[in-house]
């Protein structure tokens, strides 16, 4: 009776471990690169035209991306707080995705921040949401953090 706990609590132990190291490796997998750059900005009839580069390198397609965005002033204030949806954003392909910001010259805008992940659903997957680990970058004139 003793030998068989024994093997009961090796079996428990092991099992313990590889059940650990599968969270640990889903979690990997679910924080994979996704990269999103500013790439442009021009101010077209008193609005803002946000242009971004999206390259999703998460080895899966993603069905439905929406980003929580915050434009900030010149003097530091949040001017703009918006959902910006970048739709469908394929793996390994990458996408342009333009916004427009009403009432607002691009002169206006200092930094844009993605404050968080609105949504975020991979196509055809097991996985209902998705997390990202994202990089930012601008190669405008405004400042881009993510």
């Amino acid at each position: 009776m003793i030998g068989n706990f024994k093997n009961f609590q090796k079996y428990f132990l092991v099992a313990s471990i590889f059940s650990t190291l599968f969270s640990v490796c889903n979690a990997e997998f679910l924080e994979q690169k996704f990269s999103l750059q500013l790439n442009s900005v021009q101010t077209i009839e008193n609005s803002c035209r946000l242009t971004f580069v999206v390259d999703n390198q998460t080895e899966k397609d993603i069905s439905e991306l929406v980003f929580e965005t915050v434009l900030f002033s010149q003097q530091g204030e949040v001017i703009f707080f918006t959902l910006f949806d970048f739709g469908e954003v394929p793996y390994g392909i990458p996408r342009v995705r333009q916004f427009d910001v009403p009432s607002y010259s691009c002169e206006d805008v200092n930094q844009v921040l993605i404050n968080g992940i609105d949504k975020c659903v991979f196509s055809n997957s097991g996985v209902e949401e998705c997390r990202l680990k994202l990089e930012t970058s601008s190669r405008s004139e405004i400042g881009f953090l993510g």
